[in-house]
């Protein structure tokens, strides 16, 4: 009769462990399961945001966006486009000035000889 108890009590102990780790895993699911949600509300906020600066700036400007449809990817990709255009002009422009200005630095470097 002893043997049996032991026996109960063992298979008792042995089978509460998997219920807490179950409970365990579900737990951890849900938490996994909320920060997604979070992440998720974030990305769509930041997207929302962008979004609405695109729209401000067509409104602000609608001469940029000439000939661009009402998609925001277009407008977005029409405006990274515009951007590195006017970042290799400014820096020709830059590279322009710095030999004008060597040309005048050697002129009065000549003029003070």
């Amino acid at each position: 009769m002893q043997e049996r108890t032991k026996i109960l009590e063992e298979i008792e102990n042995n089978t509460s462990l998997p219920i807490q780790t179950v409970e365990n895993e579900v737990q951890t699911d849900d938490d996994e399961h909320e920060k997604l949600l979070e992440v998720n509300k974030s990305l769509k906020s930041v997207v929302e945001i962008m979004a609405d600066k695109i729209h401000h700036a067509v409104t602000e400007r609608p001469d940029l966006f000439d000939g661009i449809s009402e998609e925001t990817n277009e407008r977005l990709d029409h405006l990274i486009s515009t951007i590195k255009n006017q970042a290799t002009q400014i820096h020709l422009l830059r590279a322009e000035h710095d030999q004008t200005r060597e040309k005048c630095q050697r002129k009065i470097n000549d003029l003070q000889k």
